[in-house]
């Protein structure tokens, strides 16, 4: 099975668009969308509405989290200032169905198909822990208990 796993888009249209199109040259059997998709860029919206029409399994990164929980009490009171603007720009460019959309994305994907793949934004546990080439072995199987 061909996959092509897109993440981190944060509202850059012309690049989303550049990486779909690349995929479809690849002829790949499936898209997955590995969480960011908002924040970042000016296109949220339209970056949004590009990956739910491509009709793939998409998945909640910590970005679609700040949408998703802006105005709830998981919401963190740093989101309110101005170093945040861009989330808060992010979120108001998004209708409320959109935003309840993003919130249903799920934080992991299993495969039938492909038992051994298991896709994540970031690990396991949490949609902000980075995998760098030193990350210590412990402290991978802390990120991927089920591994």
């Amino acid at each position: 099975m061909r996959l092509a796993i897109l993440a981190d888009i944060h509202g850059n249209l012309p690049a989303f668009e550049a990486a779909l199109d690349h995929a479809a040259h690849q002829k790949v059997d499936r898209i997955i969308i590995a969480g960011d998709i908002v924040n970042g860029c000016p296109d949220s919206k339209a970056c949004l509405n590009l990956a739910l029409s491509v009709g793939c399994p998409i998945l909640r990164g910590n970005h679609e989290r700040y949408i998703a929980h802006f105005d709830t009490p998981e919401a963190s009171p740093e989101w309110t200032t101005e170093q945040y603007a861009p989330l808060q720009w992010a979120r108001a460019q998004l209708s409320e169905q959109e935003r309840k959309i993003v919130a249903k994305f799920p934080a992991c994907l299993r495969m039938p198909e492909a038992p051994d793949v298991f896709v994540v934004h970031a690990s396991e546990r949490n949609d902000h822990d980075t995998v760098e080439a030193h990350t210590p072995e412990q402290k991978l199987h802390d990120m991927f208990p089920a591994a």
